[in-house]
Parts: C-alpha cells; structure tokens; sequence
C-alpha cells in the first residue's frame, strides 16, 4: 500500500488507538531501587492480561525499558507507564 491510495489486493488494516497508562506512587528512599527490583518475570505474568510479551529489555541508572509486543513499558524507581498500540489492552 502506498502513502494516500489503498491497493486492492491489501485490505486496510486498522491497528488501534495508542494507549498510555502511567501509575505513581510515592518515590522510594534514596538508593532505593522501589518498582524496578520487579522481577521480569513477574511482570511478563502481569502483561499476560494486556495480551502483550516482554521481547527486550534495556536498563540504565534511572529506568528499565522493556520493548513489548506491539507496546512499551517504562518501570521507574516510583512509577510505571505503559503505552501501547495494536491489539494490546489496559
């Protein structure tokens, strides 16, 4: 399909809406590492329900990036935000 016409032999393909959650909670102590001491694997199960998988996760000193399947998920020390798109769901 080209930019402005459609090709009749590729149907139109809506993936959805984007989608953002954020969550805060009160900011840990200092030194602290609050929600990101979350194991990956407990948020995988978490996921499950937003019909989404963990495919890479990266780190730095102040956030844990995880890229999800059709999403995003961004875990803080005091905070979590998710966005999404396609078929995934909050």
């Amino acid at each position: 399909m080209t930019q402005g016409t459609a090709d009749a032999a590729e149907p139109f393909h809506f993936e959805g809406p984007e989608k953002k959650l954020v969550i805060r909670f009160s900011p840990p102590p200092a030194g602290d590492p609050g929600l990101r001491q979350v194991p990956e694997a407990l948020w995988s199960e978490i996921l499950k329900d937003a019909k989404c998988s963990i495919l890479h996760k990266a780190s730095n000193d102040r956030f844990d990036a995880y890229l999800l399947s059709e999403s995003s998920l961004f875990v803080y020390p005091g905070a979590v935000l998710a966005k999404t798109c396609g078929q995934t769901t909050l």
